[in-house]
């Protein structure tokens, strides 16, 4: 199992520093909102796929995480990359209004450990952001 942690949660817009809000559902899923942007990352749905443990999120390799969020700009690439070695993910595109849906597996070869999810786009006005 590898973990993803939450409480050390930080966000830029527009290269500022912006103070998010972090919360854990308790269904191994955490929401952050921060600067208009929401971001939803929850992992496999059953118990054996991975769990909240209240300050990380825990996923096991080579199973299922969604992410979703709401305040891109529209038509835009949206990046995704997991790391303390820098793994991309499959990038995703912003729908007409913003919103985005990512499905994507925990990289099988993660090693156990605590590491860093990270997902990088434009603000519905342009500016970049980085949660």
């Amino acid at each position: 199992m590898v973990g993803v942690d939450v409480v050390g949660a930080g966000a830029l817009v527009g290269g500022k520093p912006v103070t998010p809000t972090v919360t854990s559902t308790g269904k191994n899923e955490t929401l952050i909102r921060a600067g208009g942007l929401q971001l939803g990352i929850k992992g496999a749905p059953n118990a054996g796929a991975g769990s909240s443990n209240g300050s990380a999120l825990v996923l096991n390799p080579g199973r299922p995480l969604v992410i979703a969020g709401d305040g891109a700009q529209p038509n835009s690439i949206i990046q995704k990359a997991i790391f303390s070695k820098p793994t991309q993910l499959a990038p995703s595109t912003a729908n007409a209004k913003g919103e985005f849906v990512a499905s994507s597996k925990v990289p099988a070869k993660l090693k156990p450990g605590n590491h860093t999810l990270q997902v990088t786009g434009r603000t519905k006005s342009g500016e970049p952001f980085v949660l």
